[in-house]
């Protein structure tokens, strides 16, 4: 790995670090976390190349991070609190707590509406070349350290989440906790990896 390389990883392990403290913090909300992710799209994965000119792509509708797919297109990540209420029983039963997929949902709605229209215009009149047809979105609530149950386990939470996804075809839910150890993972892969011969 060259200094440069080295450089940028360390850089990018140590937000990932600062990024687990504050999702710790008692008095963090998504504003905070949105405002220490800013334009590091990295962080949600290695399929994105940049982050969308603008969080205002429809309207009616401010996008928290909308990176932007190698193939131009856009992913929506809604960001909700690392204190948010992840799970919650319902009957006998846990189940995602949250109404920020229905939010999400209403993006990507917005975009497969109006998305061929602003598609055109925002390719003519502001460059943007985006394409709001294939649209994904994620949803980041909760750390399993703050807002898990007393009663309920991680495994639990674990397959609730897995279950709700299954269920999903453009929307996935994760907790702070699984998006920071992914992250971490990529950058340890980065490292260990050994380059060609």
């Amino acid at each position: 790995m060259s200094a440069a390389e080295a450089a940028v990883t360390e850089h990018r392990r140590q937000l990932v670090a600062r990024l687990r403290e504050l999702a710790l913090a008692e008095d963090v909300t998504e504003i905070k976390m949105h405002n220490t992710l800013g334009a590091n799209y990295w962080v949600f994965g290695g399929q994105y190349v940049g982050i969308a000119a603008r969080r205002t792509l429809m309207p009616l509708d401010q996008l928290h991070i909308p990176p932007v797919c190698a193939d131009r297109s856009l992913h929506i990540v809604e960001l909700k609190g690392p204190g948010s209420k992840i799970v919650r029983k319902h009957r006998s039963h846990l189940i995602v707590a949250d109404e920020a997929v229905s939010q999400c949902m209403n993006y990507l709605r917005s975009l497969d509406d109006m998305g061929a229209t602003f598609q055109t215009v925002h390719r003519n009149e502001l460059g943007l070349g985006y394409d709001y047809r294939r649209a994904r979105g994620t949803v980041v609530i909760g750390h399993q350290d703050r807002a898990r149950p007393t009663d309920v386990t991680r495994e639990q939470v674990d397959q609730t989440i897995r279950s709700y996804n299954v269920h999903l075809s453009r929307v996935q839910v994760i907790t702070y906790d699984d998006l920071l150890d992914s992250a971490e993972r990529a950058l340890n892969f980065e490292i260990s990896e050994p380059g060609p011969s």
